[in-house]
């Protein structure tokens, strides 16, 4: 939080992605001068969240679980990619990762490659990747972001270190 600009900055938030999806509860920082403003005009709404979800969060957040708990996800999930990633690694130059800070996914492109025969190699292999392609709107071809992109996304959140280690060495063999 510390990059906001005090005064300048509304931040919206919510903690489906990094608690539960069912949890259900958002957060919302606004400048003081919104938030007297937010207070006086918005407050006549009724809270959808039980009062009890709100303390036992609560409680998580002050006693300092919920940071302990982001940092033993992100230690997981940084070991999940970095066997991924290591798997790869006889790919070698052929193979370009980006995205390795992005979230728990990977954007993989080999130039020789189109898409629809990376994701075609890799579901013969047994391994589901992604096109880019499919991720963006043709607005974007009018901005000279060419149709071909030579890129699969592959998520790594859902599987253990091992059964990434075997993925990759299937993409690799399928790749190669």
């Amino acid at each position: 939080m510390q990059n906001l600009v005090p005064g300048k900055m509304i931040y919206l938030n919510s903690f489906a992605k990094t608690l539960a999806p069912s949890l259900r509860i958002a957060y919302m920082m606004l400048p003081e001068e919104l938030l007297a403003r937010y207070q006086a005009s918005m407050m006549f709404y009724s809270c959808t969240v039980s009062a009890f979800e709100q303390y036992t969060l609560k409680a998580f957040l002050c006693g300092g679980y919920y940071e302990r708990h982001l940092n033993r996800m992100r230690s997981l999930y940084r070991a999940r990619r970095d066997a991924f990633i290591g798997g790869l690694a006889p790919l070698g130059k052929k193979l370009s990762i980006s995205g390795q800070e992005a979230g728990v996914h990977l954007l993989l492109r080999i130039p020789s490659m189109s898409e629809e025969s990376l994701v075609e190699r890799a579901k013969d292999a047994g391994v589901g990747v992604y096109p880019l392609s499919g991720y963006y709107s043709g607005i974007l071809e009018y901005r000279g972001v060419p149709e071909e992109t030579h890129t699969v996304v592959a998520g790594y959140a859902g599987l253990k270190e091992d059964d990434l280690k075997k993925a990759a060495a299937l993409l690799t063999e399928a790749w190669k």
